[in-house]
């Protein structure tokens, strides 16, 4: 009879100090989400004022964007990309930084940024925030609203088929490469 009470003693403790693990990650996800969120919000903003400040064109811009892009890529590896500080800058546009979720992460947002309609991304935040999905499982489930808004309304394809007509105003968030 002791040795089963030690048992479920120690599974008590056991599932207690679980638990408060578990809660002290979620939390520290949470903290670290909101402060890359700000900082990418931050970095954004701080490049509109500098190509509004001053009255950067097109041209320029673009080599600007290819300078960061080079040197802070030499300097923290990766993060960096063209198209990702590009998405900082939408993410500016797009995003007051007293709208955004601490459940959600920087990839969560560059997978809204694609959609241009505000009513429906602020849904489909909600709804990921809600049900918890990944930043995976949400492109996914906005790749096969799209379809199914956008291409079914017109109409069957050759061979009953929809083809998607995605316009992904950040490049492609993910990319895989075949290996022999």
């Amino acid at each position: 009879m002791p040795n089963q009470l030690a048992k479920s003693i120690y599974q008590k403790l056991l599932l207690d100090i679980s638990k408060i693990y578990e809660q002290a990650r979620l939390q520290s996800v949470r903290t670290v989400n909101k402060i890359v969120v700000r900082a990418h919000w931050e970095i954004g903003r701080r490049i509109v004022q500098d190509e509004q400040n001053y009255n950067i064109r097109a041209k320029y811009r673009k080599r600007v964007l290819e300078n960061l892009s080079r040197d802070l890529t030499k300097k923290y590896e990766r993060g960096f990309s063209v198209t990702n500080l590009k998405c900082m800058r939408q993410f500016y546009f797009v995003y007051p930084i007293g709208q955004t979720s601490d459940q959600l992460g920087w990839s969560h947002y560059q997978v809204l940024l694609t959609v241009k309609d505000k009513q429906k991304r602020r849904f489909y935040e909600r709804q990921a925030i809600k049900k918890n999905w990944s930043s995976r499982k949400l492109h996914r489930i906005l790749l096969r609203g799209k379809i199914q808004i956008e291409d079914f309304s017109a109409g069957p394809r050759p061979e009953g088929k929809p083809v998607a007509k995605l316009n992904f105003t950040c490049g492609k968030l993910y990319t895989y490469k075949l290996a022999r």
